[in-house]
């Protein structure tokens, strides 16, 4: 799969991401049967628990109860952080 873009620009925004809270390194075993020459790194996304509605929730905790996860909560799931404001180049 191409991305468009430098190796170095997917880390560097994958840092970003780790440092927001939004990813984080996942069970790498989910990618074991791939080859190891084409396995790529697992992350899981950190949907936050203010996301999910209360219909929503039962559900989504039975699942990860289903894979051996404990419940989501406000604690371990936190809203986002603000995402840091990128300086405007000066219009000409």
């Amino acid at each position: 799969m191409a991305a468009l873009c430098d190796k170095s620009t997917v880390t560097r925004r994958l840092k970003r991401l780790e440092a927001r809270g939004i990813i984080r390194e996942g069970d790498q075993r989910a990618a074991f049967r791939i080859p190891k020459c084409l396995r790529p790194k697992v992350y899981d996304l950190l949907i936050p628990f203010s996301f999910f509605s209360h219909e929503q929730l039962p559900k989504v905790n039975e699942d990860r109860a289903d894979r051996g996860l404990g419940p989501l909560t406000a604690e371990d799931r936190p809203p986002l952080a603000p995402a840091p404001r990128k300086p405007r180049a000066a219009r000409a």
